[in-house]
């Protein structure tokens, strides 16, 4: 398929960016809805740390966990992978209640569910696990051999299970809840996956580790690379290996953690845009720059009514300039990373972002 470019805004909760230095290999997000904050697990230091929506960061659990993974939020309560262990922890107390070892299991990663069920992917031993909610059963749903090196799973609105593989050329695969025999299993074209979601807005979010980047589209049966309804909504390289996204459906927000980066990136999914890719590139220099940094426009873009707009990361437009000569100077910003969105005949194009020193 043809590349595609973004346009996007990066927003945390209400505004700002979450400190880096906050996190110990974030791997992990869910949206604690008991408490109106995001949680996010470290598998670095075995912590949960919790952000309200005015970026005010602390912790939820410090200890009893190992090295947490994904986690999912059924009724009050969170449930969270960590070695072969599934912990629920109250959200009212933020205590962990019960720790359910599953038996058998190396390695467990994704994990999804229902109000009675859920549904645990063991990486290194190649299945999937059935676990109820209130901790009293397990048992083995499949361990197919087209499982290798499963490692996010998503229950999704049609009360399908979607497993996707960490590994090179990474397979998809829907699995019968019922008896656990794969109904659908087809390549994405794409290596090292490591999340999958779905919005309320039915569209789906997949995360890849090869390209740092998470593609967006609306029909699992066609992986994104197959069709042209794929969006890359995160652009490649702007993360190192993203992690478990999570799409906050009451804040319509994408989450993307970096454990390589100890951040996590809140997207607004209102900027969450796919534009064509510009035909002559504009460039930007120096970038990282200190007091003055131009862009250098095409001289096919060099036109009234054709400008560039300035954005913080928090989303707020801070300059607006006419491209109306060959280069436009870029002054007075205070240190930190913006990003420029540019308006050629009336329509978005790509964007880029720019670091001021």
């Amino acid at each position: 398929m043809k590349k595609l470019n973004l346009a996007f805004l990066i927003v945390t909760m209400a505004s700002g960016f979450v400190f880096s230095q906050s996190y110990d290999f974030p791997e992990s997000v869910v949206y604690d809805h008991v408490n109106g904050q995001y949680l996010v697990s470290n598998s670095g230091n075995g912590t949960i740390v919790a952000s309200d929506l005015n970026n005010n960061l602390s912790d939820f659990i410090s200890s009893g966990l190992n090295s947490p993974k994904d986690m999912h939020i059924g009724g009050n309560s969170l449930f969270v992978t960590d070695g072969n262990d599934v912990h629920i922890i109250d959200l009212s107390s933020a205590t962990i209640t019960q720790t359910v070892t599953v038996i058998g299991a190396q390695e467990l990663t994704g994990i999804t569910g229902n109000s009675d069920s859920l549904f645990v992917v063991d990486f290194q031993g190649d299945k999937i696990y059935y676990v109820s909610t209130d901790g009293t059963e397990q048992d083995l749903l499949s361990d197919s051999w087209t499982l290798d090196h499963c490692y996010s799973i998503l229950l999704d609105h049609m009360n399908r299970l979607i497993v996707i593989s960490n590994r090179p050329n990474s397979a998809m695969q829907f699995i019968k809840r019922d008896d656990g025999t794969v109904d659908f299993n087809m390549g994405t074209g794409l290596s090292n996956l490591s999340g999958i979601v779905q919005s309320a807005a039915n569209d789906y979010y997949m995360a890849t580790q090869s390209k740092d980047a998470v593609y967006r589209f609306t029909d699992p049966t066609n992986p994104p690379l197959y069709h042209d309804d794929a969006e890359v909504v995160v652009a490649e390289g702007f993360c190192s290996d993203p992690g478990f996204i999570y799409f906050c459906d009451v804040n319509n927000v994408l989450a993307v953690p970096s454990g390589p980066d100890n951040t996590v990136h809140f997207i607004s999914a209102d900027h969450l845009s796919v534009n064509e890719p510009m035909k002559d590139e504009v460039v930007i220099a120096p970038n990282p720059g200190g007091e003055n940094v131009t862009i250098h426009v095409p001289a096919a873009y060099v036109q009234e009514g054709n400008y560039a707009e300035v954005y913080t990361l928090a989303g707020q437009r801070v300059h607006t300039l006419a491209l109306t000569q060959d280069e436009v100077h870029l002054s007075g910003l205070p240190a930190g990373v913006y990003m420029v969105r540019f308006t050629i005949n009336g329509e978005s194009q790509a964007s880029r972002k720019v670091i001021i020193q």
